[in-house]
């Protein structure tokens, strides 16, 4: 009887409180950083004097139910006393249709990681094919100028035809994988618009009613906001460039990359972009070093380390919907405004305040918006060319990052005056550092390779060798052509192996060994990493050949 009668008496104290009443809400601004997003809700109150309670009824349950808050702009008269939340269950859930899409969508995303994993094991086979390839072409060589008979060719064309038709199969199943791979990611995508039309329908099966309790000076009308986390919206820098390689200029612009996979379009929104959260190309190779270790010199100890660089295909998987390369980046780069944001800094991070309102819908599909344009006068433009990697002269430019902001890491889409070019890769760049990017092939300008048979020395009374040591001399020829009618300097890359063990001495030759030609002169080679590079003159309608050959000797 004690118990009830205090119970009684709290009651009995308690202030009046308005009903909770349901106001509308939409997503007003959208903080958006790298990792995640916050989400500004407004809605319209109808505020009685004193103590209100509202309800922002129906918003998915994804988000971080700890980083509820109150937003920032709070109408005068208005004092937020709290926010609450609870879950609340449909009435009207269709489970048998979410769980048929769910489970279909978890099938498909299953179904493209097996033929994802697939293809990346078949480009590693690829990659071993290749090396195999290229140490099984010196074997033959080598074996070829000690002997020839027709057991020794036959041996030398089975394992060849072997080894290509092996490659063709792997690389016709690698092919046929990246269209599987295409259309489950089409699946995927309709299969998700379906399900989020289900959620976004009022059917979800559990949603969030974030109740705001507040103190009204007046009776009003109002806008209060609330403000959570999500994990479902995040941002990425994209570049475009034009370069105007006569001019010497290059209009450059950066925008933002907005994914929005919170189940729900946001509509006339304010949009944020932070740096300040917890980073077919057209990029030409970087050659890397070659190194050979081990006990002792062999055809299987021989590790040609030669990479692409990482950035490239990195920067290729990190947008899946190719599709609004090249019609609709050129498309964005035509309207974009000269002041498209404001920045604000704040110890190294930095906020681009989006001019005007966005609208996002949710789904796979990123949506870029404009940060800023910038024109770089009087650019730095190189050619350079890895030939031994990859045929073609690839241009060069160098800007000084003159914005008040950093470049950020990421991808950038190169536009010469035949339009779009290609995809190269920024690395980050502060302010007033340089910037440098490849911008595609050179009209006019071509760089190939081809490789000098080995020579196989012995120790003997005649030779400059002892009679513990052997030594290989092999090469390229790297091939330059200029057909343009004006003259061009052009940066030639390639690399040496280098030795990881002591018994095995690598050095360029100077002088030629039998049919092996001495490497041409004016190299520049850093010896501990074996890259080395000449700087060659192309008069116009001209053919230059470069040759880079080695000898390498090993102790019996």
């Amino acid at each position: 009887m004690k118990n009830f009668t205090a119970i009684l008496v709290a009651v009995a104290v308690l202030p009046f409180c308005a009903i909770a009443a349901e106001i509308p809400h939409n997503v007003s601004e959208a903080s958006v950083f790298s990792d995640r997003t916050v989400v500004t809700r407004t809605g319209t109150a109808r505020l009685a004097k004193g103590k209100n309670e509202i309800v922002f009824a129906g918003i998915r349950d994804n988000i971080d139910l700890r980083s509820i808050r109150p937003g920032f702009e709070i109408p005068a008269g208005v004092e937020i006393l709290g926010v609450a939340w609870e879950r609340h269950v449909s009435k009207t859930v269709d489970n048998e249709k979410i769980a048929e899409l769910e489970t279909r969508l978890r099938e498909l995303k299953l179904q493209c990681q097996v033929a994802t994993d697939e293809r990346d094991v078949l480009a590693t086979r690829l990659t071993l094919a290749e090396e195999y390839g290229a140490n099984l072409r010196r074997a033959i060589a080598e074996e070829s100028a000690v002997k020839t008979d027709a057991a020794t060719e036959e041996r030398w064309m089975t394992a060849t035809k072997k080894l290509n038709a092996d490659i063709e199969k792997t690389i016709a199943r690698k092919q046929k994988l990246a269209e599987e791979i295409r259309l489950l990611g089409v699946k995927i995508a309709r299969v998700t618009r379906e399900l989020n039309a289900v959620y976004g329908g009022g059917n979800a099966r559990k949603t969030l009613n974030l109740i705001v309790t507040l103190n009204a000076s007046e009776e009003m009308d109002a806008q209060i906001p609330v403000a959570y986390t999500t994990r479902y919206a995040n941002w990425n820098p994209q570049y475009a460039a034009r370069v105007d390689e006569a001019a010497g200029t290059v209009d450059f612009d950066y925008n933002g990359l907005v994914h929005q996979r919170t189940g729900e379009d946001w509509n006339d929104v304010k949009i944020t972009l932070s740096t300040a959260q917890p980073q077919v190309s057209a990029s030409p190779p970087k050659p890397r070093p070659i190194a050979i270790s081990g006990e002792k010199l062999s055809k299987t100890q021989q590790r040609e380390i030669v990479q692409i660089e990482s950035g490239d295909a990195e920067a290729e998987r990190r947008i899946s919907g190719e599709q609004m390369v090249a019609k609709t980046e050129n498309d964005a780069v035509a309207r974009l405004p000269e002041q498209p944001s404001t920045v604000r800094t704040q110890g190294s991070a930095v906020t681009f305040d989006i001019a005007g309102k966005h609208a996002i819908l949710s789904g796979d599909q990123p949506h870029q918006v404009a940060i800023a344009r910038k024109k770089f006068e009087n650019v730095v433009l190189d050619r350079e060319a890895a030939p031994r990697l990859r045929n073609g002269v690839y241009l060069r430019a160098k800007v000084k990052n003159e914005t008040p902001y950093p470049i950020l890491a990421g991808e950038i889409s190169i536009y010469r005056g035949s339009g779009y070019i290609g995809k190269s890769a920024l690395k980050y760049a502060p302010v007033g550092a340089e910037v440098p990017f490849f911008a595609g092939t050179v009209d006019g300008l071509s760089a190939a390779f081809s490789e000098i048979a080995p020579y196989r020395e012995s120790g003997s009374l005649f030779s400059k060798l002892s009679s513990s040591e052997k030594a290989i001399a092999e090469g390229d020829i790297y091939t330059l052509t200029n057909i343009s009618e004006r003259p061009f300097k052009v940066r030639l890359r390639s690399q040496v192996k280098v030795s990881e063990i002591d018994d095995v001495k690598i050095r360029i030759l100077d002088k030629a060994v039998e049919h092996v030609p001495a490497a041409t002169p004016g190299y520049v080679f850093e010896k501990d990493t074996g890259l080395i590079y000449w700087d060659v003159e192309l008069p116009p309608n001209s053919e230059k050949k470069v040759i880079l050959t080695t000898q390498t000797v090993t102790e019996k």
